[in-house]
């Protein structure tokens, strides 16, 4: 045994085990009796993280995956230990290409946490490897014929090199080696490894993945020191210590291709550092698509950049909102936000005009008001980004306070709603004499009793989408059969 040569204890056990690197396992003696085998490995992630393994022998059925057949995720399978989108068209060709073009040596060995055999816990979950025993799985269904019988004479052929002896092969449906964890760790340090495990060169994150994972790794105090421009441009000079402290946090590497001479940030940081924020913010994969994984062909040119910039000024005020953990659901209204984006899209993509979306679908579905209200804004001011950004950033900003004081005073006052929010920022910014961005009239009793999407009864909601739409009906009738709905509901 070589000076490399290292000591782990054996799970279970008192006994030491060594810990060999993958060039000496095969001129270590054992005598394997079962699928547990006796050889272990020390491997690392792509950040340094080091931890010991040990060779097993399991049924790939027997493993707990992230996602099932067709790319179908597994509801019993913690999302924290899966920060890739294995749904997705490109994730799917992924695993198809590993079934049908197995290379078995590719799946034994290697220092890498990313590479070799995949690693499980002990409670069966798959942490590192996947793509791997779902592409095992699907190379299984296709018969031994083809990769998979390769795969499984490959396993007996070097079954004992793993300290397994070779006939449990015959004994399992489907064998697969894996490497189980032998390092205890705690949540956090699992959660974090896996991701570290998924840091790999030959699948890269999508920006949604990617967004989400950058997120995750912001803390408050990162947050607390985003400064973009006035204009929402994140590569400002104001928001230069962020950009830095953001490649520090989320552990970029080759940092001195992200920045110019001059220290000015290129686009490929400035998009990356965009959707982290806006996970951060919204913690919604439409907006966050939208912004970052597509070109926005709805609302093009000027009008695209002007949104993207106003939503970016008023992100970090939703995003410390959110970070306290105490924002009442009745004041929250990020949701009406990115439905009211949502709505102005669909307006630019069909060609129609944003009331005639509103007023449109089924009679008994009706636009939250104050849905209404943000989408109407927008759509009259996509001209400035200046403008939406002032007043998406006040709104943030009421949320923000509204959140720090935890959704109610000293005297038990009941927290803000959405309607109190809108009316707020009308004031605010006639004090700055600006015209009201809203029109919507001061909040009413049930606003302020936290009913701003009271529930209304069908046929008084197709009353209303009637009158919208204008319907070319005599005068008289539409005002009757409010009156009759009045006289039922009393």
């Amino acid at each position: 045994m070589t000076a490399e040569t290292q000591s782990a204890a054996r799970p279970g056990t008192g006994e030491v085990a060594p810990v060999v690197s993958g060039s000496e396992q095969s001129a270590v003696g054992t005598s394997a009796t079962s699928g547990t085998g006796k050889i272990t490995e020390r491997v690392s992630t792509k950040k340094g993280t080091q931890f010991d393994v040990a060779f097993e022998l399991v049924d790939a059925d027997d493993l707990s995956t992230s996602h099932l057949g067709n790319g179908v995720v597994n509801p019993d399978y913690p999302k924290a230990l899966q920060p890739r989108d294995r749904t997705k068209i490109t994730s799917e060709a992924q695993i198809r290409e590993i079934a049908n073009n197995l290379e078995p040596a590719w799946l034994g060995s290697s220092p890498k946490a990313s590479d070799g055999a995949p690693i499980i816990g002990d409670d069966g979950l798959v942490e590192s490897g996947n793509g791997r025993i779902l592409a095992l799985r699907l190379a299984y269904a296709q018969g031994d014929q083809g990769r998979s019988g390769q795969y499984r004479q490959w396993l007996k052929d070097n079954a004992e090199r793993f300290g397994i002896d070779s006939a449990v092969v015959d004994g399992m449906n489907k064998p697969v080696l894996v490497r189980k964890r032998t390092t205890p760790m705690s949540d956090e340090e699992r959660i974090r490894y896996t991701k570290e495990a998924n840091d790999r060169e030959q699948a890269g994150y999508s920006p949604t993945e990617q967004a989400k994972i950058d997120a995750s790794r912001l803390t408050d105090d990162d947050i607390i020191m985003f400064a973009p421009g006035e204009n929402g441009n994140i590569a400002a000079e104001s928001n230069l210590d962020f950009l830095h402290r953001f490649v520090k946090s989320v552990g970029l590497e080759d940092v001195a291709s992200l920045f110019d001479n001059n220290n000015r940030p290129n686009q490929v940081l400035v998009q990356r550092v965009q959707a982290a924020i806006f996970k951060k913010a919204c913690d919604d994969d439409r907006l966050l698509s939208l912004m970052s994984e597509t070109t926005d062909v709805d609302m093009k040119g000027e009008a695209a950049r002007n949104m993207v910039a106003a939503l970016t000024k008023a992100a970090l005020t939703f995003a410390r909102a959110r970070a306290t953990g105490s924002l009442p659901p009745k004041s929250d209204f990020i949701s009406n936000l990115l439905e009211a984006v949502d709505l102005v899209r669909q307006s630019r993509r069909e060609n129609q005009s944003l009331s005639e979306i509103i007023s449109q679908g089924s009679l008994l579905e009706s636009v939250d008001p104050i849905t209404e209200e943000l989408a109407t804004f927008l759509d009259a001011n996509l001209r400035s980004s200046q403008r939406m950004g002032e007043v998406l950033k006040d709104l943030g900003q009421q949320l923000e306070n509204e959140a720090a004081r935890g959704g109610a005073d000293l005297f038990g006052s009941a927290p803000a709603g959405k309607a109190d929010f809108i009316s707020a920022t009308n004031r605010n910014m006639e004090a700055r004499g600006e015209r009201a961005p809203f029109t919507r009239n001061e909040p009413t009793s049930q606003d302020r009793a936290g009913s701003e999407a009271t529930e209304v009864p069908p046929l008084k909601q197709a009353v209303q989408k009637a009158n919208r739409l204008k319907v070319d009906e005599p005068p008289v009738v539409m005002p009757d059969l409010a009156r009759l709905l009045k006289l039922k509901q009393t």
